[in-house]
């Protein structure tokens, strides 16, 4: 099969590749450095709209490619035109979310790219929420590292493309594609972009287009000091990553699952990836956009949604118990702001804990999510000023005893994370030994034990928007890869919350969360005592089961992480609205129990981007 694809990938550059690119019209360089424009030459020509996307690999690099023969000449500027819109096609548009014609001009955008064999490596890694985040209405985006590589009957240029995403301005949001260009020692071409998949439940859409691009010449020849740095740094991030291998090949080494029953509660149309953790070995399926598969499926970085609840905010809880102070959980939220009462003084009482477990006794209605769903969380959600945010998230009224009744607010996970960021503000000697704010320390003492990657802690969506300064929103607002999404639920659940003997999160709150302690199963969700609600942590008896009760992270859209018996985990990443998954635990649940005989090849593993 895999012989079968790499014939296509080069037939289809060695026809269709460059068919494609002497049909297209000519388009002059950017402008060398110097600012003198580069001669274009006859060949050369920049991949032009059509009627719709290009397939997605003809943005890959072939598998014959040749190593690149020239080297970038600096920086790369593309976007923030407001009058240069791409074409586009909408398929789902909720209300509130207007497929405005703005919408369709790409935000600023500049690579910086360490450029080292085949490989382009940003220096800046991550989503890309810095100080011109405010410049662009809708968007934010992110770039990962891409490849270069020389085209066949074309000495004069290198082809080059990297994955790219839009990510909503003030949300988590994402919508993935690529972006393609040439170029050579002086000159670089337009930039060829399309989006053609998305984890957002509101707003789907294919985008295409072209940009003009520059180089910038305000780069010096410092740049070139840290390159060695970033080249090392990506080297060692390609190392931590777990050993993978397509889903696929599941079926081959236990052949009594079926992997047809993962999903089939769901639309696939709306399932951005998935994979199952089992045995030491990541199976990870394909990213299938509206266009093909995605050629940079391991380097995309996937929305957290509310899995932050459990695998930031309630995981910091953990480690600050583990590392700083075992009774971090019982400190006051402190002053709670409530427009047009002075104080806050119903929420004297509510601690951290009770924040966590959404269970602070404020509230508008106990019915399931009506909170959630209702116009006071549509403010907290939409707020743009940390104060804004503060005074939504403190606008409940009090109707129960702290922690004696779930009601899910996500704005609850954040004052819990506001009152933590004001404690380490406030004790010198608590941020000494965790980091500057929650986040800052999350970085340092969860996600680098486990050898994350710099998607996962480049950013998080703050209070205030594009305000580095302010609180972390905790319940939403980060990304991750799916990698990272992995090793995150294995800290939960095989890893017991240590990593090579060390412990990162503490082992008491962690066996609450996950249902192995019977004196702490979390609070009663919506008066159904085989549902349980505890540190951000799910869990569900499932119709049918004695006493075992299932664990799950949930996010908005779809997204759901399932643990499983055995130390499994089945992750998926969707937005069609279904959180459905007990379908996919029956499915692996032979995973849990012994094979009578795996196959030969049940202990190897492809290198991450083997199903590409």
């Amino acid at each position: 099969m895999r012989d079968r694809r790499a014939a296509r990938r080069r037939v289809r550059w060695g026809l269709s590749g460059l068919t494609l690119l002497a049909s297209l019209a000519l388009a002059d360089p950017a402008p060398a450095r110097d600012g003198a424009p580069a001669p274009a030459p006859a060949s050369w020509a920049v991949l032009q709209p059509g009627a719709s996307p290009h397939p997605m690999d003809v943005f890959a690099p072939p598998d014959s490619a040749a190593p690149p023969s020239h080297q970038l000449p600096g920086p790369i500027v593309f976007g923030g035109d407001p009058d240069d819109r791409g074409r586009w096609r909408v398929y789902r548009e909720s209300p509130g979310f207007a497929a405005a014609p703005s919408r369709r001009a790409l935000p600023s955008i500049t690579l910086d790219l360490v450029q080292n064999d085949g490989d382009l490596i940003p220096r800046t890694r991550g989503v890309r929420l810095g100080p011109d985040f405010d410049a662009h209405p809708h968007w934010a985006a992110w770039v990962g590292p891409g490849r270069a590589w020389q085209v066949a009957d074309e000495p004069a240029w290198s082809r080059a493309s990297l994955p790219f995403a839009l990510v909503a301005r003030n949300g988590n949001c994402i919508h993935h594609g690529v972006i393609g260009f040439a170029f050579n020692d002086a000159a670089i071409s337009s930039i060829a972009y399309q989006i053609t998949q998305e984890i957002c439940r509101d707003l789907k859409f294919d985008l295409w287009g072209s940009a003009p691009a520059r180089v910038d010449a305000r780069a010096d020849a410092s740049r070139a000091a840290d390159a060695s740095a970033v080249v090392d740094a990506y080297r060692a991030e390609q190392t931590r990553r777990l050993p993978q291998r397509p889903l696929a090949a599941l079926s081959r080494v236990r052949p009594d699952v079926d992997l047809a029953r993962l999903s089939a509660d769901v639309d696939p149309a709306h399932v951005g990836v998935e994979g199952v953790w089992f045995g030491g070995v990541h199976y990870r399926g394909p990213v299938a956009t509206r266009h093909g598969a995605h050629p940079y499926a391991d380097a995309l970085p996937w929305p957290s949604y509310s899995l932050a609840k459990a695998a930031f905010a309630g995981a910091s809880v953990m480690a600050l118990t583990a590392r700083v102070d075992p009774a971090v959980a019982d400190r006051a939220l402190g002053p709670v702001d409530r427009p047009g009462r002075a104080g806050g003084d119903s929420w004297r009482a509510v601690t951290i804990e009770h924040a966590i477990d959404m269970a602070t006794g404020h509230y508008g209605t106990p019915r399931f999510m009506a909170d959630e769903g209702g116009i006071g969380m549509i403010t907290f959600f939409l707020a743009e000023t940390a104060a804004a945010r503060r005074k939504a998230a403190g606008n409940w009224t009090r109707r129960a005893a702290p922690g004696a009744r779930f009601v899910y607010r996500t704005s609850d996970t954040f004052l819990a994370v506001r009152a933590l960021d004001a404690w380490l503000a406030r004790d010198a000697d608590a941020r000494a030994r965790w980091g500057d704010d929650l986040f800052a320390g999350y970085v340092r003492h969860v996600l680098a034990p486990i050898g994350a990657g710099p998607e996962a802690g480049a950013v998080s969506l703050r209070a205030g928007v594009a305000d580095p300064t302010r609180s972390a929103l905790g319940g939403f607002g980060l990304w991750w890869t799916a990698d990272d999404l992995v090793k995150l639920a294995r800290l939960f659940h095989g890893d017991r919350g240590q990593v090579d003997g060390q412990t990162i999160l503490d082992p008491q709150r962690l066996a609450a969360a996950m249902q192995r302690d019977p004196d702490d199963r979390g609070l009663v969700v919506d008066g159904d005592r085989d549902w349980r609600y505890n540190d951000g942590v799910w869990a569900r008896r499932p119709a049918g089961a004695d006493d075992r009760t299932v664990p799950y992270w949930s996010g908005y859209g779809g997204i759901v992480v399932v643990f499983l018996p055995g130390d499994v985990v089945y992750y998926r990443v969707a937005d069609g609205g279904s959180f459905a998954w007990t379908s996919a635990a029956a499915a692996l649940e032979p995973l849990g129990q012994p094979a009578d005989a795996a196959p030969s090849d049940a202990g190897t593993a492809d290198p991450p981007g083997a199903d590409r």
